[in-house]
């Protein structure tokens, strides 16, 4: 059980990374969104409330700086 939670992890990790790179370039949440779909499979482990409670966090924290 140990290694397949790690591997979650690492994916998650991943699509997060990806998220990181790409969040920049967008100018709303739904461009954000949008352009996550390709990396949707990364954390196909998770449902699609949790997905996006990951973006959102991460597109808030990243707005947030700028207000």
């Amino acid at each position: 059980m140990g290694r397949v939670k790690d591997m979650c992890i690492e994916l998650e990790e991943k699509f997060m990374d990806k998220a990181s790179d790409i969040i920049g370039e967008c100018d709303s949440y739904d461009e954000f969104v949008q352009g996550m779909e390709q990396y949707r499979d990364l954390v196909s482990h998770m449902g699609e409330e949790q997905k996006h409670d990951m973006l959102g966090e991460l597109w808030t924290e990243k707005w947030s700086q700028f207000i």
